[in-house]
């Protein structure tokens, strides 16, 4: 019986579908991590400066949102350079004026959210392009 117990545990541990990230992640720091949540990516930095090139292994989705944490965990809640860029596009966004993360008009989605800085991306925005680069500095690094 126990035998039997352990054998039907593994298969509905295999059985079980893939949390695969539908991108591959490059060009990020020593330290840096950049993961799939199932609806998020999750970026976190051990410095608050970063960069990576995210590529994805199908089309795009509809939408993709970015999250900014600190390898540790702590939020990042206000960046003062975030540069968005394809082989043709580059947008760039800065705050460093003000004390305010986003100005009245948000870009692109650009939000707290649960304590943590997020940006949302519309397909429209990055559509025909192969990767996305996103390359963030945090006010308080």
């Amino acid at each position: 019986m126990r035998s039997f117990l352990t054998l039907l545990c593994v298969l509905l541990a295999a059985s079980r579908p893939s949390m695969a990230s539908p991108f591959n992640f490059e060009g990020l720091r020593t330290g840096d991590r950049a993961t799939w949540s199932g609806e998020k990516v999750i970026l976190e930095s051990s410095v608050g400066i970063g960069e990576v090139t995210i590529t994805p292994n199908g089309p795009w989705p509809e939408s993709l949102t970015l999250r900014f944490l600190y390898s540790d965990g702590r939020s990042m809640t206000r960046i003062e350079n975030l540069q968005l860029s394809s082989a043709s596009e580059r947008l760039t966004f800065r705050y460093p004026e003000s004390d305010e993360t986003m100005p009245s008009d948000p870009p692109l989605g650009l939000q707290i959210n649960d304590g943590t800085l997020e940006l949302t991306l519309l397909k429209e925005s990055f559509d025909e392009a192969e990767s996305l680069t996103v390359r963030w500095i945090d006010v308080y690094r």
